[in-house]
């Protein structure tokens, strides 16, 4: 999906689907784009996305909120998708803002993007984005029939933790990502643990 795998400077073995462009571009001249992020103001637009996505899930949610928010991420996630063909996204803040709104777009390409945005914003220099790595794998894992990994992602009504593999990743990745210790598991998330939502 990247294309950082070449073969006579064509690339090589990519996903049917490759990743957009200003992805493509980040990871074959980190330098580069790098330079072009320093120069680059936030989109306000990515953030008011990003913004408004966060205030949809604040407070208790009941199904009715629950309603209100998949018709709203769905428009979010149309309006994002196209931003990023368009490469509007170019600093770091924009990539975080991006997958942010991705990460709820509910479909494995979705949670795909959303993982490799968020690993953009931190090459970018969005060390914030640090949180929305392990939520984006394991989303994206869950969304294809998988286990979790990182035990990100509680669900129903006891918030109860999602299935998890407990033998791809250890502790310490967890910790370093922004996520709980398998001892921790069992316990309903904070505050700073997202939710999955159906």
């Amino acid at each position: 999906r990247i294309g950082t795998y070449t073969r006579n400077g064509v690339a090589n073995n990519m996903d049917p689907v490759p990743a957009p462009a200003i992805i493509r571009e980040l990871f074959k001249n980190p330098a580069a784009a790098r330079a072009r992020a320093t120069g680059a103001t936030n989109n306000a637009e990515l953030q008011k996305l990003r913004d408004d996505d966060q205030a949809d899930r604040e407070g208790e949610i009941d199904q009715a909120k629950m309603a209100r928010m998949q018709v709203n991420d769905s428009v979010r996630e149309t309006r994002t998708l196209e931003l990023i063909e368009e490469g509007a996204p170019k600093t770091g803040r924009d990539m975080h803002n991006a997958a942010t709104v991705l990460q709820h777009g509910g479909t494995p390409d979705n949670y795909r993007l959303a993982h490799e945005l968020s690993i953009a914003a931190i090459a970018l220099g969005d060390t914030t984005a640090l949180w929305l790595v392990s939520r984006s794998y394991d989303r994206m894992l869950l969304s294809m029939g998988h286990r979790q990994r990182l035990n990100t992602q509680y669900g129903g009504a006891k918030a109860e933790p999602m299935p998890l593999d407990t033998t791809g990743v250890n502790d310490r990745i967890r910790v370093a990502l922004g996520s709980r210790r398998l001892a921790d598991a069992a316990k309903p998330p904070g505050p700073a643990l997202s939710r999955a939502t159906p």
